[in-house]
């Protein structure tokens, strides 16, 4: 995948030393703390059968789920109040929430199931036996994996390592694994392989969870600031990035491919000399999305190992700087639609837009032959289509709809394509070509 870092976000890099937004641009917000007269903590996204997107954001006295899909008006249509905590956690399976809190109230369940049509939604806790004094458990964090596998991180029973619990059936967990070695406060998990981070102990860990009732360790590495908070792997589990949750801490990169020696590749942090504290990394596409406390969404481009650079910011939290927990909490980069959704602890709600070029999200879904790097672009598009690399009045441009009819055909004399005024919204098939030879197929969407 090709990433485009445009003139602008150089020059504001350049010129201001990484202190200006650029490259994520402010699409819709809401003062949910405002309305709610609380902070909030971390954040989830999920999307209903018909296409509506949802952010699931934890505050001080509850759960909220907001409607997105129109970031212009983001509307909350359900809240679950909870015993007053600063931490809750939300991961998603099989159209249910998942929420952990430290207050000891359990694991909530809620049933997503009859959105959008019925927002009054049915709501479960469930504390797995064994809890420190027999009390409902209280839980740091939670990841669930593709087989429907929950981790729960930092309960209180054992150490407060890992609970490892089968959500075959989404409103009654069956337990069936743990990790114990140490305390956790958060993981990931993916294919059987379980990364741990070990905020106290200063590394992370990596198990193989194939039989969960018996866990097998392959290795730790301590992160560069000795508080590893949390960490998520790249799609091909070869690499994985990590937070320490202290003043001028580092995002770090590193090659877990043999678990038994684990290699720091790369570490990077923003605003140098301002101490900023970074919270929690996810991966998506060879960019790591960052919720970094004081300095707000903060986007590196990891496709270079080894060389990781920062490709677009945005503070949600103006007022504040350098060392300090306040600012963005969490972060999520999923929705189909690339709106990229953050909580911030005093601000609320903020819905993100990346820049096209970044390509954050894969829209642009691009073949490219070698040594043609041609795109095209934005994707999706409304009134032009642009086309990046080198290409001229001997290369054509076709539209082709859904049936294969051809709705456009233009050479190329400039890198802009207007197109007709009438031209319905959809799916289309792009080419260029350049006399016989085909250079770029690529899926394009109007909106």
């Amino acid at each position: 995948m090709r990433t485009y870092f445009s003139f602008l976000a150089f020059l504001a890099i350049t010129t201001f030393g990484h202190s200006q937004d650029y490259n994520l641009t402010q699409v819709g917000y809401l003062d949910i703390t405002g309305i709610r007269g609380t902070s909030a903590s971390d954040i989830w996204g999920w999307v209903d059968s018909e296409g509506n997107e949802y952010a699931i954001i934890g505050l001080n006295n509850g759960t909220s789920i907001i409607d997105v899909t129109n970031p212009d008006n983001p509307v909350e249509v359900f809240f679950e109040p909870g015993i007053n905590s600063i931490w809750r956690d939300i991961k998603t399976w099989n159209n249910h929430a998942y929420v952990t809190t430290e207050a000891k109230q359990g694991l909530l369940i809620i049933d997503l199931s009859t959105l959008p049509g019925d927002t009054n939604l049915a709501t479960s806790y469930y504390t797995p036996a064994g809890t420190n004094g027999g009390l409902d458990m209280s839980a740091h964090n939670l990841f669930i994996d593709e087989n429907g596998i929950c981790y729960i991180f930092g309960a209180n029973r054992d150490s407060g390592g890992c609970i490892m619990l089968d959500l075959a059936d989404p409103k009654n967990p069956i337990e069936v694994g743990k990790v114990e070695n140490w305390y956790v406060h958060d993981g990931v998990a993916k294919n059987n392989i379980l990364f741990l981070a070990n905020i106290l102990d200063g590394f992370f860990s990596m198990f193989d969870v194939t039989d969960k009732a018996n866990p097998v360790f392959l290795g730790n590495r301590n992160t560069p600031n000795n508080f590893t908070h949390n960490l998520w792997f790249s799609d091909d589990l070869n690499y994985v990035y990590t937070t320490d949750e202290v003043e001028g801490a580092f995002l770090a990169e590193y090659d877990v491919s043999d678990p038994g020696a684990i290699t720091e590749t790369d570490r990077i942090r923003t605003t140098t000399g301002t101490d900023v504290i970074p919270h929690n990394t996810h991966f998506i596409n060879n960019f790591i999305v960052t919720s970094y406390y004081r300095d707000g969404v903060i986007i590196h481009n990891v496709s270079d190992k080894g060389n990781m650079k920062e490709v677009a910011r945005f503070d949600t939290s103006p007022a504040f700087s350098g060392i300090g927990f306040n600012g963005c909490w969490g972060v999520y980069p999923w929705l189909p639609s690339c709106n990229i959704i953050a909580s911030d602890i005093e601000n609320g709600l903020y819905i993100l837009k990346p820049a096209v070029e970044l390509d954050v999200c894969g829209l642009l879904d691009t073949i490219e032959f070698p040594n043609n790097p041609i795109s095209i672009y934005p994707n999706p598009f409304q009134d032009e289509l642009r086309v990046s690399g080198r290409v001229d009045k001997t290369h054509t441009l076709t539209l082709y709809n859904i049936l294969g009819e051809i709705v456009l055909e233009a050479n190329l004399w400039y890198f802009k394509v207007p197109l007709p005024v009438d031209m319905p919204a959809g799916i289309y098939m792009a080419k260029i070509t350049q006399g016989d030879k085909l250079i770029v197929t690529q899926k394009v969407i109007k909106n």
